[in-house]
């Protein structure tokens, strides 16, 4: 079973960026980590398995909406729990902060990510045509929300 510890603001941006770097093609810098957290209302849980640190969850939340940011798993973690434990850690601060509705988006054919996040309560409200773009393509946007 994994162990969480909640996110650190800058402390914790290189970490985060070294495993968003190992799970994503286009990932984000550790500025782009450390800017987000610095300039905004964010929260999170880093997932540490075996004493490494394997995967984490970042959410940004306005009054009563939260937006899930990013969420990953280190590859060779993949199938542990360890993403479940992640969203439930999220759903359980969430509630207890009087967030309503928990909203992200999900490539629509990243099934594996679409599963676990329908296992967790998300439900598809809609599609975004075009959200995620390459050089030579694009795909849509599941959006899924969880509501308390």
């Amino acid at each position: 079973m994994a162990s969480l510890s909640v996110v650190n603001g800058s402390q914790d941006s290189e970490n985060l960026a070294a495993m968003h770097a190992a799970c994503f093609r286009d990932h984000w810098s550790s500025e782009c980590f450390q800017s987000l957290m610095e300039k905004t209302q964010c929260f999170g849980f880093i997932a540490n398995y075996e004493q490494k640190d394997c995967g984490f969850v970042l959410c940004q939340y306005v009054l009563d909406e939260s937006d899930l940011l990013q969420i990953c798993v280190l590859p060779e973690y993949r199938r542990r729990g360890i993403g479940e434990t992640l969203l439930e850690e999220s759903k359980k601060y969430a509630q207890a902060n009087g967030i309503e509705k928990i909203f992200l988006e999900v490539a629509v054919d990243n099934f594996s990510a679409i599963k676990l996040y329908e296992s967790a309560g998300f439900q598809k409200i809609f599609e975004r045509k075009g959200y995620y773009r390459s050089a030579d393509s694009s795909i849509n946007a599941a959006v899924m929300a969880y509501i308390f």
